[in-house]
């Protein structure tokens, strides 16, 4: 009996801990941008389709002690999001581009929506015009501004 009792804490304490930013969300993430910091922590913005046939964008911020904080904006089926559009404009980019950061951003792109791929960027805001990536950076803010007046935590 004791061990039961303890069986059932360990799970609810499990399943109140759990994050529910991406109810209602498939757990199939067709785009992955992910912007990494050698001193700040981490973002990730991801896209998904959502169970009842709409859209799915969550930002989840990790600082560098670990705090996570999340925003999610969910699109109806009636809605158009235009992050597909988006992002097929930002994948415009230079892929012969030779310039290695140490100290700055690594953008990580990972799609699942056309052909899967992942491409690693180092610092595109150095030289952004000269590199090709005004439209890369351009999707962010996109993103950013998609997501303005969603309050999660």
């Amino acid at each position: 009996m004791k061990y039961l009792i303890l069986i059932l804490i360990l799970v609810s304490e499990f399943s109140f801990g759990q994050e529910n930013y991406d109810e209602g969300c498939f757990e199939i993430t067709q785009i992955t941008l992910e912007i990494s910091t050698s001193f700040k922590g981490s973002v990730y913005y991801l896209y998904r389709p959502k169970v009842d046939g709409g859209e799915c964008l969550i930002k989840i911020s990790e600082s560098e002690n670990g705090s996570e904080s999340y925003k999610v904006k969910r699109y109806s089926l009636s809605e158009e999001s235009n992050i597909p559009k988006a992002f097929s404009d930002a994948l415009n980019v230079n892929l012969r581009d030779g310039i290695k950061l140490h100290d700055g951003t690594t953008w990580i792109i990972r799609s699942h929506l056309y052909q899967e791929f992942e491409i690693s960027i180092s610092t595109p805001e150095y030289m952004t015009k000269e590199r090709g990536y005004v439209n890369l950076l351009k999707f962010r803010e996109f993103l950013d501004k998609e997501l303005e007046g969603e309050n999660n935590s």
